[in-house]
């Protein structure tokens, strides 16, 4: 120490360790060794002593930002699904039978997520009757009809019969105008509601029951 105490030497390794340090903050590497200042029992360790705290404190601040973030990240995924779920509920309403009531706008990611939600339901629950209910649907387009033919012709696949209910009076026009969801051929009926679809299957689901009892007798 010279001239009182308006100077003093300090080694240039303690002064290139602060510079680490603050560089490894800067990049986030927050290894606690990494960020350790040995500290000498100096006026320049106060300074020291100073930023070795900051540092520890800085990196737990980020480290628990993160954590906070990577909650709230997995909290919204979580949200997601449960809104997914929710968009597409899948019900069984009589035994061997599914209904997938859709309400509101179907754009393409929905109706691939319908479709894949719906297929994995015929297939766990072995469904042999599927019911689409479009009462809550007021307007449908070439992308909502072609996803739902595919929806319909991927139910089918799995061996299930579909029947599409509560087709409304402005949607039938839609779908008239535009010679849109053609079921001639497809394999599938048209209902005006859930209740007569209900019944037709299990009419459907008796005169299986019949058939397979009768190949049974013989």
């Amino acid at each position: 120490m010279s001239d009182g105490d308006d100077m003093m030497l300090v080694s240039r390794r303690r002064v290139e360790r602060l510079g680490e340090v603050l560089s490894f903050l800067s990049i986030e590497a927050f290894d606690s060794e990494l960020l350790a200042i040995e500290q000498v029992d100096d006026e320049f360790g106060l300074t020291e002593q100073m930023l070795g705290n900051f540092a520890i404190e800085h990196a737990a601040a980020v480290q628990e930002l993160r954590r906070v973030s990577d909650d709230r990240a997995a909290l919204i995924e979580r949200l997601r699904e449960v809104v997914k779920v929710l968009s597409t509920p899948i019900i069984d309403v009589w035994e061997g039978v599914l209904t997938l009531p859709i309400v509101g706008a179907i754009d393409a990611s929905r109706a691939a997520d319908m479709t894949e939600r719906l297929l994995e339901r015929i297939r766990d629950a072995a469904a042999r009757c599927v019911i689409i209910d479009l009462t809550g649907v007021d307007e449908i387009g070439a992308e909502t009809a072609a996803g739902l033919l595919k929806m319909i012709r991927g139910a089918q696949l799995l061996g299930a019969y579909v029947v599409v209910a509560g087709i409304g009076a402005s949607v039938a026009r839609q779908l008239a105008d535009h010679d849109l969801l053609d079921d001639r051929g497809a394999g599938f009926k048209t209902l005006q509601n859930l209740k007569e679809a209900l019944r037709d299957c299990i009419r459907q689901l008796e005169r299986s029951a019949s058939r397979g009892a009768r190949r049974g007798s013989r």
